[in-house]
């Protein structure tokens, strides 16, 4: 199991499924992500490669990208 933006994503889920879990990503904000990144769609959560990992979560982190926490307060300033 692995952790991004504070979600543990499944090990045998699909990585495009898995990212979903996190809040503003749907499945096709999760394959552009992957796409761009440049990492197979299918591929399991397991079988990620640190590489690939890193890259993920360095794009998810960035503070340019409004997934998770970022948009919450986004909308939470708002209303």
């Amino acid at each position: 199991m692995i952790r991004l933006l504070g979600h543990n994503l499944l090990n045998k889920q699909p990585i495009y499924i898995a990212l979903t879990k996190i809040y503003g990503i749907g499945l096709s904000t999760s394959k552009k992500i992957l796409k761009n990144l440049n990492i197979e769609l299918n591929i399991k959560v397991k079988n990620l490669t640190t590489t690939q990992f890193s890259l993920l979560r360095t794009f998810l982190e960035k503070e340019s990208n409004c997934f998770e926490g970022n948009l919450k307060k986004k909308y939470k300033i708002k209303y």
